[in-house]
């Protein structure tokens, strides 16, 4: 112990410790020998070794990638898969898209999803969904009508708190309704793997390399996310946005654009080699034009564009070709607009499968040359431009429902209403997209155990996922009467999704329910609809103003009214002409009561006016005091008035039976006033600079006074002189007789 302690703890602390000679900076620095080099070198070639071991099996998998997709949480088997790349555009980036492909063998589907947050994680105590749906046999035709395909069957997976509460598919009924989302039934589970921001997943289903799949992704009471192509297990995709661009009217003399699209390749690239399209409207093109970047790449007839020489779109890069149409010279007006072709619209050389949607930047449709003056019910709208408008409120609308979603859909921005022809027209335009509705019906939220399933397939319902718009008519002029709304006893109910139409029907209201009544002519753009139908189907007579409301809902719940009126039929010129018309109007802002209405004589006798009134959008505006005579020729203006820029102005007499009528177009700064001549009854009106008690530009008087006032002067003076000559005449004459009886009497006396 003394031997041990003193030398272990005097050698240990001296030269163990290094505090004596470990702190001698003098000393030179230490070295280790050559065994330790040894050992060093050892120990890396071992972690080497380690290294290399480890890595085999990644290595194996990059270079042998396994023939079968296991459906396991690990994705390196997806390694040899085409995997599309999606940009990431959702408000929740737990169902923000990033990736997703598919895969088929002998017995089975395969599919694969990464997104930008993680899966399944029910942020804010809502709920995640995903829904695959899958076009088995790659024909639009059968199936559920969705994004252009025809989906036989659909994967749906509903899940919070980091797990899956469904993972379900679903077939679609081939004997139901292609548009009605009820008609998938459920099949069985599916096999699902997922971890953090990736799932992969199996179905028994047998599908060939032609299948097409779409995703969409949706969280509780936000916008859905749709993958940005249908896309399959070998094909690749192209993304194609018609942007239609035509001007309202154009005069056909020359290369007019329709169609601007924009062409995004996915996964690989893609050799376009040309288009198809499908032309709209009464009028057909002598050639069409295709120009990509300025440069002309094709030129086709009517119905297709083959290229010069294929067109090469890199993966992931966006090309826009430009479309246009030339037309016979000398050729009648009339109507024409174009859309790619969806069955073959863009000729690839690899097969590729193509996305279409649709933006529109002008119009759809064009009118060529000219718009008609009457309303047609054709999709263009350049006709309804003279038509007066009525203006709603932006974002208006009311739910049913509580959901923050933008419901611009539903939100009427206007509306026209326009009567001729013994027919009724109706315009409405929405702030977002006319007709939208939803491929994918139906709320998204948790559910507990005692409650019901979240409904995405389960009750017995049609669910269409269709928006409608209305018209309600009050056709006996009593509120107190018909249906709730505006008293109405004719409905007009047009029915769409996809920006489509379904259905068109009017409707009669009697014993407190609606009786169909036959279809009505409907057209549509990108957010406007016009409807049309003669007086006698809706059960109204073009003599009478009808109180209109127009109503928009959605296929959530979410509406918006605008009330308006029908105006009468409006008259050829004058109903008594010959008599006083309505001549000259001027309207300036409301309540300013700085207008004035000008009426005109044309006949060639006085007229008594008194209690005559004019009447405008149906309310009494002037009523013209007793005693108040216009004489032939005279014009008489009511003036300081307040007409609130009101579209329908009437003139009736005292007896309250129509005289006269117009309906006033958009008002500018200008009058709207009668111009032309008394043979064509001044017919037509036109804007112009204000003339209140003049005749107006453009107008010949009655009865022509510029032209026969002369005349008439020379006969009036003429006709004086005639009768002073025989006055004086006459006086000379008895002013002799009295001289030649004075003499005869002197004599006699």
């Amino acid at each position: 112990l003394t031997n041990g302690l003193t030398n272990g703890l005097t050698n240990g602390l001296t030269n163990g410790s290094g505090v004596t000679n470990g702190l001698r900076v003098s000393y030179p620095q230490r070295r280790f020998g050559d065994a330790f080099a040894a050992t060093r070198g050892r120990l890396l070639v071992v972690v080497c070794l380690c290294v290399i071991i480890l890595s085999i099996p990644y290595f194996l998998v990059y270079a042998f990638p396994p023939d079968e997709i296991e459906i396991d949480g690990f994705f390196l088997d997806w390694i040899d898969a085409q995997v599309f790349k999606d940009t990431p555009d959702a408000e929740n980036p737990d169902v923000s898209i990033a990736e997703y492909a598919m895969s088929v063998d002998s017995s089975s589907s395969y599919f694969y999803v990464r997104t930008e947050g993680q899966l399944f994680r029910g942020m804010d105590g809502c709920a995640d969904g995903f829904y695959i749906f899958i076009d088995v046999d790659g024909s639009p035709s059968t199936g559920y009508s969705v994004r252009g395909l025809g989906a036989d069957s659909m994967i749906v997976l509903i899940g919070w708190n980091h797990s899956v509460e469904t993972q379900e598919l679903y077939v679609f009924n081939q004997r139901a309704d292609h548009d009605d989302y009820a008609g998938f039934g459920l099949m069985g589970r599916v096999t699902l793997a997922y971890r953090e921001d990736r799932m992969e997943m199996k179905v028994p289903e047998i599908a060939s390399e032609s299948a097409l799949a779409a995703i969409c992704s949706r969280h509780t009471n936000s916008t859905d996310d749709w993958s940005e192509v249908n896309f399959g297990p070998t094909r690749p995709a192209l993304r194609v946005i018609e942007d239609h661009s035509a001007l309202p009217v154009t005069t056909g003399d020359k290369d007019e654009l329709m169609l601007r699209l924009m062409i995004t390749s996915k996964s690989s690239s893609v050799e376009v080699s040309g288009l198809q399209f499908m032309a709209l409207g009464n009028l057909t093109a002598s050639t069409l034009k295709a120009y990509e970047s300025m440069r002309l790449i094709g030129t086709g007839d009517a119905s297709s564009v083959p290229f010069d020489r294929p067109l090469l779109i890199a993966d992931g890069v966006r090309i826009t070709i430009d479309v246009l149409a030339t037309f016979p010279p000398d050729g009648p007006p009339g109507t024409y607009g174009l859309t790619v072709d969806r069955a073959a619209g863009v000729l690839t050389t690899s097969g590729a499968a193509v996305t279409y949607e649709t933006v529109q930047t002008d119009s759809r449709i064009a009118h060529i040359r000219s718009a008609p003056e009457s309303i047609v019910i054709d999709g263009a709208f350049a006709d309804w431009d003279t038509r007066p408008i009525m203006y709603d409120a932006v974002g208006d609308v009311v739910t049913e429902v509580d959901t923050p979603l933008a419901s611009e859909n539903a939100d009427i921005v206007a509306a026209r209403t326009a009567a001729g022809d013994g027919s009724a027209f109706f315009y409405i335009t929405v702030d977002g997209t006319m007709m939208a509705g939803s491929s994918l019906p139906g709320e998204l939220k948790r559910w507990t155990e005692v409650e019901p399933g979240p409904g995405i397939v389960g009750d017995e319902k049609t669910k269409y996922g269709a928006d409608f718009a209305f018209v309600f008519i009050d056709t006996d002029l009593d509120q107190a009467t018909g249906y709730r709304i505006g008293g109405s006893e004719t409905m007009i109910a047009i029915c769409g999704k996809a920006n489509a139409i379904l259905s068109a029907k009017k409707y009669f209201y009697s014993e407190g329910a609606w009786t169909d009544a036959g279809e009505v002519d409907a057209a549509i753009d990108g957010f406007r609809l016009e409807i049309g139908s003669t007086f006698s189907e809706l059960a109204l007579t073009g003599d009478v103003a009808y109180a209109v409301t127009f109503a928009i809902r959605d296929w959530r719940g979410c509406e918006d009214y605008l009330q308006g009126f029908l105006p009468r039929e409006p008259l050829p010129g004058s109903r008594e002409f010959g008599g006083v018309i309505l001549n000259e109007i001027y309207a300036t802002q409301p309540n300013l009561y700085r207008d004035w209405v000008e009426i005109y004589n044309t006949g060639t006798e006085p007229i008594d006016i008194s209690g005559w009134t004019i009447v405008v959008d149906s309310s009494v505006l002037y009523t013209y005091p007793e005693g108040t005579l216009i004489d032939p020729g005279e014009l008489v203006v009511a003036a300081d008035l307040n007409t609130g820029m009101g579209s329908l102005f009437e003139l009736y007499d005292e007896s309250s039976v129509l005289v006269d009528s117009v309906t006033v177009p958009l008002w500018n700064v200008k009058t709207y006033g009668r111009i032309g001549t008394p043979e064509d009854e001044y017919s037509t009106w036109d804007w112009m600079d204000e003339s209140p008690g003049e005749i107006n530009i453009g107008q010949t008087p009655i009865p022509e006074f510029d032209s026969i006032l002369i005349p008439l002067s020379i006969v009036t003076i003429m006709f004086f002189a005639i009768m002073r000559r025989r006055r004086a005449a006459y006086a000379d004459t008895a002013s002799e007789q009295g001289a030649e009886g004075e003499t005869h009497g002197s004599r006699e006396s």
